[in-house]
């Protein structure tokens, strides 16, 4: 056991860190649902975060949130849960799969075949489009708004 700790490798120093994946905690359903494009539950991947990102959740939560609610969530029985989710077929969409899963996860809504590695051009340029349309974004769109209004016929 001490050997193993001392030969593990941070995470932030891997060539894995630029991976992202979702981790959402469903408290009804009392599980940790980890959605994940490129790797599954017994990939190393997981096997070597899973743990500590749950220990982490769970030291930050009773940290904050238990004390305003004045009781203690029992995250140590949660399950664990890997969900059928679209996968990708690169080394560079993770992103995009991750927010879409963040979109549309809902604990009894499948997402498997809502979108797939063939979809992300088009998901890449409708999410631009809603975050440079948002309400939130604060800039100046006449440009694009007002494009065609110098143009004459």
């Amino acid at each position: 056991m001490h050997l193993l700790a001392l030969s593990a490798f941070p995470m932030w120093r891997s060539n894995l860190e630029k991976h992202w994946f979702t981790l959402v905690v469903c408290l009804k359903e009392r599980a940790f649902a980890f959605l994940d494009s490129l790797y599954g539950a017994k990939d190393h991947f997981h096997l070597g975060i899973h743990d500590k990102l749950i220990e982490n959740f769970i030291t930050i939560w009773d940290q904050f949130v238990t004390p305003i609610l004045r009781t203690r969530i029992d995250f140590e029985n949660f399950d664990i849960v890997y969900p059928t989710v679209p996968q990708q077929n690169n080394w560079e969409d993770c992103g995009v799969f991750t927010i879409m899963y963040l979109k549309h996860r809902t604990p009894r809504t499948p997402i498997g075949n809502m979108f797939g590695a063939a979809d992300v051009d088009n998901i890449r340029i409708r999410l631009a489009n809603e975050l440079y349309f948002s309400g939130f974004n604060s800039v100046d769109k006449t440009f694009v708004t007002h494009f065609f209004d110098d143009v004459k016929a």
